[in-house]
């Protein structure tokens, strides 16, 4: 199967995950991200993980943003939340 969506995320210099998110297209929304995002002049590296469903990476987006609480998401990233 191919890629049909991808979950990536944003790190800090200090290597800290500050911003997880899904797209079909992650190497635009980063672009889209740059210019409406004020956080995003904290951002030194970005990983991608392509997903054969966009089930599957809204699936591992929801659980990587509970585990890392990354500060700029506000989705699935609320203390308590399960």
């Amino acid at each position: 199967m191919r890629p049909d969506a991808a979950v990536y995320m944003f790190f800090n210099q200090e290597d800290q995950i500050i911003y997880i998110g899904v797209s079909q297209n992650p190497y635009q929304r980063e672009r889209e991200h740059k210019k409406t995002s004020a956080w995003f002049e904290h951002v030194a590296r970005m990983e991608i993980q392509w997903c054969t469903t966009r089930e599957k990476a809204l699936k591992i987006e929801k659980a990587r943003i509970r585990h890392y609480r990354p500060r700029f998401n506000t989705m699935h990233n609320k203390i308590g939340q399960k």
